[in-house]
């Protein structure tokens, strides 16, 4: 039987910090949404969890096009070599 991993979902280093303290958290995904809604980069947001968590990251590639979608993704995945890079489940994304 596999162990369940809880993600935390959110862009806000708070909430980050309050949840990695209690050992509960295996992971952080957020997505361009909460992103936005922090009024931060995705290079900021990244800095901002890294400040209290070193594990798995998913983080959420964007893009009107397959093309655009794959750039960012290489883009976003580039700026730590330890994240997962989401993409929507849909024609541009797949």
């Amino acid at each position: 039987m596999s162990i369940p991993r809880i993600f935390l979902d959110t862009a806000e280093p708070d909430q980050i910090r309050e949840a990695v303290s209690t050992g509960l958290v295996d992971g952080i995904a957020t997505n361009p949404n909460k992103i936005a809604e922090s009024g931060k980069t995705y290079r900021q947001v990244l800095d901002g969890i890294r400040r209290y968590f070193d594990g798995p990251i998913a983080f959420q590639a964007m893009g009107e096009t397959t093309e655009a979608v794959i750039a960012h993704a290489r883009e976003v995945h580039a700026m730590d070599p330890l994240l997962a890079v989401k993409v929507v489940a849909n024609k541009v994304g797949m």
